[in-house]
């Protein structure tokens, strides 16, 4: 028995949502969404789940229910296309004091400018210097 499914070759409905802890209502809409789901029609017009099917049904409620994706985000990995979630920013190496490049803009410091200050740039430049060792070290923490 493979993921506690019966060796049977024919499921209904009920028997499925028994399995896999689904109301019928959430299987017929799957369904409807998921278009590898297509159970066979009996005679009598009940849905007729095949072992691969009820997979299908369990795989789909792992990546819905336990591992959070929407129902787009399933179909791609159904269809063999990863979910393209989103990446954090490539994070830049520490920069060099030489690489730091003076501020464009004029900083002002107690109404004066930063250019017009004899110690506001070599101050600002030593504070920038610090803010990038520092970051560098949170990198290497967390890398």
């Amino acid at each position: 028995m493979e993921q506690g499914i019966p060796e049977k070759r024919y499921f209904r409905i009920g028997e499925v949502s028994a399995l896999t802890e689904l109301e019928p209502h959430v299987i017929r809409y799957w369904e409807k969404e998921f278009s590898p789901l297509k159970p066979l029609r009996a005679d009598s017009h009940q849905r007729l789940y095949t072992r691969a099917d009820v997979k299908m049904i369990l795989h789909i409620r792992r990546l819905l229910h336990e591992e959070r994706y929407t129902i787009a985000g399933a179909k791609k990995i159904l269809s063999g296309r990863k979910e393209e979630r989103p990446r954090p920013e490539p994070v830049l190496a520490a920069a060099s004091p030489e690489e730091i490049t003076q501020p464009e803009l004029p900083l002002f410091t107690e109404g004066k400018t930063a250019a017009a200050s004899p110690v506001g740039r070599r101050d600002h430049t030593e504070l920038l210097i610090e803010i990038k060792q520092e970051l560098g070290r949170i990198i290497r923490i967390l890398s």
